[in-house]
């Protein structure tokens, strides 16, 4: 099983976080349509909520999604998760940047993220997670 919430943009960009079954970690998963990103290749993403301290992995590996385009994904430790969920529930806007890549940076609203966090938690719940 799966819970997970994502927001997508008009610019095709897209953002998901999602916790699976037996994993007490969850994962974020970037993609845009223009992105070329080969399999296994690492990538630095830097995560800022806000004023909050940003989140910075050198983790991040590409991948490829089932429709075929190109991806980022990383691991947030479970130790973590209340501290980035509470920062997720309580900004406004989460900035995404990509040192190094030439990417330009990522600025999404997180307008309802204290509704879709409450969602979120009640799955993980659900699938016996802390």
């Amino acid at each position: 099983r799966l819970c997970g919430v994502s927001q997508g943009s008009a610019e095709e960009r897209y953002l998901a976080i999602k916790a699976f079954e037996g994993d007490p970690s969850f994962t974020i998963q970037l993609t845009w349509k223009l992105w070329r990103i080969k399999d296994g290749d690492k990538q630095t993403v830097v995560l800022t909520m806000d004023g909050n301290s940003p989140w910075t992995t050198k983790q991040a590996t590409g991948m490829h999604f089932d429709d075929g385009d190109a991806g980022l994904e990383f691991t947030v430790g479970a130790s973590l998760f209340a501290t980035f969920m509470r920062e997720f529930r309580n900004a406004s806007r989460l900035t995404l940047q990509f040192p190094g890549s030439g990417a330009s940076d990522w600025i999404l609203s997180l307008n309802g993220s204290s509704a879709v966090s409450d969602a979120f938690d009640k799955c993980r719940q659900a699938m016996g997670h802390q």
